[in-house]
C-alpha cells in the first residue's frame, strides 16, 4: 500500500505537468484536472504556496488525510526532482512575444477565486487587432506577489485620453515620447529603454511615471523603490519579480551603480545558491525596461547609461489634481486605455515588416516600433495617437547625448578648448589634459570625477564621451608619432543653426 507522500506526490503529477526554469520547479496546472489552487497556464513556484496548498488538500482528502508540515516537503522534493527529468520551460513575466515576431501576449493577471480548473486570460495582440482569450499552447506566466490584475479592456479607447489625465498637450513632444515609452514595452524579445523624469518638485513626476506602469503593470505608491544602486543585489530582486520595476527620487549614483543600470536594461543575470544546495548555481536572466524619477539629471549617472534612457524634463502642472482624483480618473479609464494600447502594439506588429528599420539608435529595436506605429498612424488606422513618435525620441536621444558632453567636466572643457583654437587641436595625451585644464570650471574639477586622472585615462573618458561630442560635431582621431600617442580633434559646425 502506497504512502500518504506517495498517493500526494501521484495525485499532483496526475493534474499537473512539472517543469523547470533556469535551475527552479514550477508547477504548470492542466487544463482538466485539480489544480490545487493553481490556474491554467500560470507557472506555481516550489514554495511555500504550494506547500501550504498540499496540507489544505490533504486536510480534505479521506485516503491522505493530515499531513505534517515534514511530510509536504517530502512531497515538493519528490516532485523537484521530478520537474528537472525534462527540457526547460521558458516562463514569462507579464509580457511574451512570439519568436516570429508577429504575437504579443499580456498576462491579466486575473485571479479567480477558489479551487478550480480555472483559466487563465491572457490579451492575446496579433497583426489583425487583439482578444481576450487563452494562452496559446506553449506560452506559460510566472507571477510575484508584485503581479496585480489588470482591468479586462475594452474596444473603442483613445491614447490621447491619457494626455487628459496627465494634463500635457498630446501633440507635444513630452507625452509622444512616453507614449512611445508606452508602446514598446510588450516588445520583450527586444531591449527596451528606460524611462526618466526629472523635474522639480510638484512636477508631478512620480505620479505620471506610476500611470504610465500602471497601463501594463498596475503601480501603486508602494511600487516606487528608493536608494537605486545601494545595493545591487537588492535591485536585481526587485527587477527580477517586477516586469517594470520603478525607483523615486534618484539623486547621485555611483559609476557602478550607473553601470549596473545599463545591465538591468540591457540584460544581465541574477545568480543565487540552488535551494537545498551547497554548490548548485541558479540563473534568473533579467533585462528590464526601468523607470526613474530626479529632481535633475543625477551626478554620476555615465553616457552610456543615459544612452539607454528617455530623459525628459517635466514641468509644474498649470492645475493640481490630488493623487485620489488622478487614480479615480485613470481606474475609470483604464479599460479603454489598455485596449488603445492593444491597438497600437498590433499595428506596429502589422507595419514593422513594411518600414525601413532606424539604425542609428542603440535602441534600434524600440526605434524601429515607433517608425512602423507612425506610419499605421499616417495611414489613419489609429485615431487618438499621435504621430511624430519616432521624432520625439529622437530629438530627447539627441539632447541627451549633447547634455551630456555639456554637462560632463572634461567634455565641457575640451569644447572651449576647441572654439579657443579655432575649431581644431591638435596634440599628445597629457597636453590635452593640461590645455584643457585652463578650461575647467575651478581645480576640484580637474580632481573630480569624469576627468582623466592620468592621461593613460584619456582615450577611455573620450570613449564614454564619443555618441555625445559626435552629436556636437567634435571628431577625434588617435594616430602614434615617433612612438608617442597623438590626438587630433575638429569642430564641426552644427548645420541646424542651433548652438
Amino acid at each position: 500500500m502506497k504512502s500518504p507522500v506517495a498517493k500526494m506526490v501521484d495525485l499532483f503529477a496526475a493534474a499537473h505537468d512539472l517543469v523547470h526554469y533556469n535551475g527552479a520547479a514550477f508547477a504548470l496546472a492542466r487544463m482538466n484536472g485539480y489544480t490545487f489552487g493553481g490556474q491554467v497556464g500560470v507557472a506555481q513556484p516550489f514554495g511555500p504556496e504550494l506547500r501550504r496548498s498540499i496540507l489544505r488538500t490533504s486536510r480534505m482528502s479521506s485516503e491522505i488525510k493530515m499531513m505534517t508540515r515534514a511530510a509536504a516537503d517530502m512531497v515538493l522534493d519528490h516532485l523537484a526532482s521530478m520537474a528537472f527529468d525534462g527540457p526547460e520551460t521558458p516562463l514569462a513575466l507579464r509580457f511574451h512575444e512570439r519568436s516570429d515576431g508577429q504575437r504579443i501576449t499580456i498576462d491579466l493577471g486575473r485571479v479567480e477565486v477558489g479551487l478550480s480548473r480555472s483559466q487563465t486570460k491572457v490579451m492575446a495582440i496579433g497583426r489583425d487587432g487583439w482578444e481576450v482569450a487563452a494562452p496559446e499552447p506553449g506560452v506559460y506566466f510566472r507571477r510575484s506577489h508584485a503581479v496585480k490584475p489588470l482591468p479586462v479592456p475594452e474596444h473603442g479607447g483613445r491614447l490621447d485620453v491619457l494626455a487628459d489625465l496627465l494634463d500635457t498637450d498630446p501633440d507635444g513632444e513630452p507625452f509622444r515620447a512616453m507614449l512611445g515609452w508606452v508602446i514598446g514595452l510588450p516588445f520583450v524579445a527586444s531591449v527596451r529603454p528606460g524611462l526618466m523624469l526629472v523635474g522639480p518638485p510638484g512636477s508631478g513626476k512620480s505620479t505620471t511615471l506610476r500611470l504610465l506602469a500602471s497601463i501594463v503593470e498596475p503601480s501603486g505608491v508602494d511600487a516606487l523603490g528608493s536608494s537605486f544602486g545601494q545595493n545591487f543585489g537588492d535591485d536585481q530582486v526587485r527587477a527580477f519579480h517586477r516586469a517594470l520595476p520603478l525607483w523615486d527620487n534618484l539623486t547621485s549614483i555611483s559609476g557602478n551603480a550607473s553601470d549596473s543600470l545599463c545591465c538591468l536594461v540591457t540584460g544581465t543575470a541574477r545568480e543565487v545558491r540552488t535551494l537545498y544546495t551547497d554548490s548548485g548555481l541558479s540563473t534568473f536572466p533579467i533585462s528590464r525596461p526601468v523607470g526613474l524619477t530626479a529632481v535633475g539629471v543625477p551626478a554620476g549617472l555615465r553616457p552610456d547609461a543615459l544612452d539607454r534612457l528617455i530623459v525628459i524634463e517635466l514641468e509644474r502642472p498649470a492645475r493640481r489634481v490630488s493623487d485620489a482624483e488622478l487614480q479615480r480618473r485613470f481606474t475609470e479609464v483604464h479599460p479603454l486605455l489598455l485596449g488603445a494600447l492593444g491597438d497600437a502594439v498590433s499595428a506596429a506588429l502589422r507595419w514593422r515588416d513594411r518600414v525601413q528599420p532606424p539604425t542609428e539608435y542603440r535602441m534600434a529595436a524600440l526605434a524601429h516600433i515607433l517608425a512602423a506605429t507612425d506610419a499605421a498612424v499616417a495611414a489613419g488606422e489609429l485615431p487618438g495617437c499621435p504621430g511624430g513618435l519616432l521624432q520625439a525620441y529622437a530629438g530627447y536621444h539627441r539632447r541627451i547625448k549633447e547634455r551630456t558632453v555639456a554637462d560632463d567636466v572634461f567634455g565641457s572643457a575640451l569644447i572651449s578648448l576647441l572654439e579657443a583654437r579655432g575649431g581644431a587641436w591638435r596634440g599628445k595625451a597629457s597636453e590635452l589634459v593640461l590645455q584643457a585644464g585652463m578650461y575647467a570650471g575651478s581645480l576640484h574639477d580637474r580632481y573630480g570625477p569624469g576627468w582623466p586622472s592620468t592621461p593613460r585615462r584619456v582615450p577611455e573618458v573620450l570613449a564614454h564621451l564619443q555618441d555625445g561630442l559626435n552629436a556636437l560635431g567634435v571628431h577625434w582621431q588617435k594616430t602614434t608619432v615617433n612612438g608617442s600617442a597623438v590626438f587630433a580633434f575638429t569642430l564641426t559646425p552644427r548645420s541646424d543653426g542651433q548652438p
